[in-house]
């Protein structure tokens, strides 16, 4: 089958649901393997030349996976999407739409910022509430074999009026290993990447990334932003590397970061022990009162240089303001309040 055009009508068929013609008015964006496609509640990832290197094992495995191991807060795979010659092309999941287009949703840097959470009524048992959903959905995954080696703060919806308060929804899998297979070469979100390690994924790294997603529910701010002497704003990953976190004394922080008292101890102590000392364990709920948890691992640092650097800056400075963000694992886009 030739590459698929954005520009046309085609029809495609949904696994499970039928036949389906998708027009140009269904598009909204392209990335470095396809196309995303929004019908109603469905969203349509249509990869741009489906017979040329795409693992289609890989894809049916995790579309088998997601139907055979379903979490409320994961937006998955449901299904997968041919041409009506039966070639597949690509597969389809629910759509995720935020409040300023008609939805219940937001992105979760949005909860970050104090307006935000002021617009939206968020108190601190909310964030409490909303970080033990997310740590549930990483005890999801590493129940059932898998990694999720890209949770950073693109890929987070949240509903802040669920059921018993806010709730997580992870919307990017494209990038989630299963089984132990080797995942994809792709670039991890700086912002995430456990500089610790030997490794860019695994148990231990998941549990990292969640640390620095969810402390900025809490606060606001990134655990290796503020200013401290002897880095510059542009040390960011030096400062991961050498554990210079908002835990040093004589940190500064902007006085629209939120008080660390607000953070549950438990929790606070944790999140000492992962920025500061280095070490990686499975957090602590929130709501236990209990100490630390075991350690999984402390991993010395990782020497040597680097070209990386930080993508982003900021997540919003204006709400309205769209983030597009592209991986080489799949697609991951905010637009119009999407993200898939």
């Amino acid at each position: 089958m030739r590459a698929i055009s954005k520009t046309g009508t085609f029809k495609v068929v949904l696994e499970g649901k039928g036949p389906l013609t998708l027009r140009p008015s269904n598009y909204i964006a392209a990335g470095g393997e396809g196309s995303i496609y929004v019908a109603g509640d469905t969203a349509i990832k249509i990869y741009q030349d489906p017979k040329n290197k795409i693992p289609w094992n890989k894809v049916k495995e995790k579309v088998s996976f997601f139907k055979q191991h379903t979490h409320p807060y994961v937006i998955a795979p449901q299904g997968l999407v041919t041409d009506i010659s039966g070639d597949q092309i690509g597969y389809y999941m629910p759509y995720v739409k935020d409040i300023d287009h008609g939805g219940n949703a937001e992105p979760i840097a949005r909860v970050f910022t104090n307006d935000g959470r002021l617009r939206l009524g968020l108190t601190e048992t909310d964030s409490s509430t909303l970080v033990e959903r997310m740590r549930e959905i990483i005890l999801f995954a590493h129940a059932n074999n898998a990694i999720t080696v890209d949770a950073n703060e693109l890929g987070y919806f949240v509903i802040p009026k669920g059921k018993s308060g806010p709730e997580p929804r992870m919307i990017d899998v494209d990038c989630w290993v299963l089984n132990g297979q080797k995942p994809p070469t792709l670039p991890i979100m700086p912002s995430i990447r456990d500089w610790h390690s030997t490794t860019p994924f695994g148990e231990a790294q998941d549990w990292f990334a969640f640390a620095v997603v969810s402390f900025q529910v809490y606060v606001g701010l990134h655990p290796y932003k503020g200013s401290l002497d002897g880095y510059l704003p542009k040390d960011f990953e030096l400062r991961m590397k050498k554990n210079a976190s908002v835990f040093e004394p004589k940190i500064r922080l902007n006085r629209a970061v939120r008080d660390f008292s607000c953070i549950p101890d438990s929790l606070r102590e944790w999140y000492e022990a992962t920025f500061k000392k280095g070490e990686r364990s499975i957090p602590p709920s929130p709501f236990d009162t209990k100490k630390i948890a075991r350690a999984l691992k402390t991993l010395r640092v990782v020497s040597g240089p680097s070209s990386s650097s930080l993508i982003f800056k900021k997540l919003y400075g204006d709400v309205h303001d769209p983030v597009i963000q592209v991986y080489s694992c799949g697609i991951a886009f905010y637009r119009s309040g999407a993200l898939i």
